[in-house]
């Protein structure tokens, strides 16, 4: 993780005050705190004090929707092969689910990725 701590330092001065790239400060902020915690807190009250930060809260959010991904594909590759008379078997279900639920999830994702690295 140095490693990765000192390629940000390095190329912090780039973004920050006149450097060639300070319109991009807040991409590189929220590329930063992908990979460490912020050492910026905040100034005004209310204070939440807990162990858990934003990062690791969004990730049990992440973990907790595996499950209605999964069924997600599952009922729409079962309908899939329901409707076009093939057979119902997992794999087959499960395999032609993921051709249907597999592009929106990239496009949704793309789209959404796309705004937030606008909007930082």
């Amino acid at each position: 993780m140095k490693f990765i701590k000192n390629i940000f330092n390095a190329q912090r001065k780039h973004f920050e005050g006149d450097g060639k790239l300070a319109f991009l400060k807040p991409l590189f902020d929220a590329t930063e705190t992908f990979f460490f915690i912020p050492g910026e807190t905040t100034e005004y009250p209310p204070y939440a004090r807990d162990a858990i930060d934003l990062k690791r809260f969004m990730s049990v959010v992440l973990v907790a929707l595996i499950p209605p991904l999964v069924f997600g594909i599952y009922n729409a590759g079962y309908h899939t092969n329901l409707a076009c008379g093939l057979p119902l078997d997992f794999m087959s279900v499960f395999i032609n689910g993921l051709k249907v639920v597999l592009p929106l999830i990239i496009v949704s994702y793309g789209v959404g990725f796309f705004w937030e690295t606008v909007f930082a």
